[in-house]
């Protein structure tokens, strides 16, 4: 195993958990440090060429870090991103796993209703079972947060057409 691949692994095993907790709040939320956070990882398997593995593995991965949720924030002003999908709302809203949910149906009807990106979004997240940041892989020009602001929306309007 290379030097930078120990380095990485060793890092996130003994700093994810403290790294989404100081990432929490600069993001509005553990969904958005979990992104973030896994982003950061990714970016530094991206960019391992630039790592000087005689310096410290954590300063370099810090930079990235930020860098990384600088890049989301800016993102999201872009977007006019401003409601943070929590899970207390998200589980609050339409939970199509319940016992006796009946808008399977009005799910499909509604889908093909939908503009392009959303009708991916929400076929990948509801008729495919992909996770927003399954999704953010297959929709690359949609962030994370976005994603989930699209289905929270999705599921509001279907919660509404039920009732």
């Amino acid at each position: 195993m290379s030097v930078f691949v120990e380095a990485l692994t060793e890092h996130y095993n003994e700093n994810h958990d403290t790294l989404i907790k100081k990432v929490k709040n600069r993001v509005g939320g553990e969904y958005n440090a979990e992104d973030v956070v896994q982003e950061a990882y990714t970016r530094a398997l991206t960019y391992q060429s630039s790592y000087d593995n005689s310096r410290p593995f954590a300063h370099w991965f810090s930079t990235i870090l930020n860098n990384t949720t600088r890049d989301l924030k800016a993102e999201e002003r872009r977007q006019g991103m401003k409601v943070e999908m929590t899970e207390e709302i998200e589980e609050s809203l339409l939970d199509a796993h319940e016992p006796g949910f009946t808008g399977f149906g009005l799910i499909s009807e509604m889908i093909p209703k939908l503009m392009q990106p959303d009708r991916m979004i929400c076929d990948l997240y509801f008729n495919k079972q992909y996770k927003p940041a399954d999704i953010h892989k297959v929709v690359p020009n949609v962030n994370p947060t976005s994603i989930r602001q699209k289905i929270h929306l999705f599921k509001v309007a279907v919660k509404k057409e039920l009732s």
